[in-house]
Protein backbone atom coordinates (compact mmCIF):
# COMPACT_ATOMS: atom_id res chain seq x y z
CA UNK A 1 0.00 0.00 0.00
CA UNK A 2 1.00 3.29 -0.59
CA UNK A 3 2.97 4.70 2.13
CA UNK A 4 1.01 7.05 4.51
CA UNK A 5 2.50 9.59 7.39
CA UNK A 6 2.07 7.89 10.62
CA UNK A 7 0.10 11.34 11.78
CA UNK A 8 -2.80 10.72 10.08
CA UNK A 9 -2.84 6.72 9.07
CA UNK A 10 -5.55 6.78 11.50
CA UNK A 11 -7.79 9.13 10.45
CA UNK A 12 -7.01 7.81 6.83
CA UNK A 13 -7.97 4.15 7.29
CA UNK A 14 -11.58 5.26 9.06
CA UNK A 15 -12.48 6.61 5.37
CA UNK A 16 -14.36 4.27 3.23
CA UNK A 17 -12.48 2.29 0.35
CA UNK A 18 -14.19 4.31 -2.25
CA UNK A 19 -12.72 7.50 -0.27
CA UNK A 20 -8.99 6.30 0.02
CA UNK A 21 -9.03 5.13 -3.59
CA UNK A 22 -10.05 8.48 -4.37
CA UNK A 23 -7.36 10.55 -2.35
CA UNK A 24 -4.42 8.16 -3.36
CA UNK A 25 -5.48 8.82 -6.89
CA UNK A 26 -5.41 12.51 -6.53
CA UNK A 27 -2.06 12.02 -4.85
CA UNK A 28 -0.84 10.45 -8.17
CA UNK A 29 -1.56 13.27 -9.89
CA UNK A 30 -0.31 15.95 -8.32
CA UNK A 31 2.94 13.90 -7.63
CA UNK A 32 2.92 13.43 -11.44
CA UNK A 33 2.24 16.88 -11.91
CA UNK A 34 4.76 17.74 -9.28
CA UNK A 35 7.34 15.77 -11.49
CA UNK A 36 6.67 16.87 -14.74
CA UNK A 37 7.15 20.75 -13.34
CA UNK A 38 10.36 19.38 -12.02
CA UNK A 39 11.14 18.21 -15.85
CA UNK A 40 10.48 21.28 -17.60
CA UNK A 41 12.24 23.90 -14.71
CA UNK A 42 15.38 21.73 -15.74
CA UNK A 43 14.86 22.03 -18.96
CA UNK A 44 14.51 25.30 -19.14
CA UNK A 45 17.47 25.46 -16.76
CA UNK A 46 19.66 23.54 -18.98
CA UNK A 47 17.93 25.76 -22.22
CA UNK A 48 19.67 28.97 -20.49
CA UNK A 49 22.59 27.62 -19.59
CA UNK A 50 23.60 26.46 -23.40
Amino acid sequence: MTNISPKVRSQFDSLSPALQNAILAKNVSINTLYDLIGVLDEIIREAEES
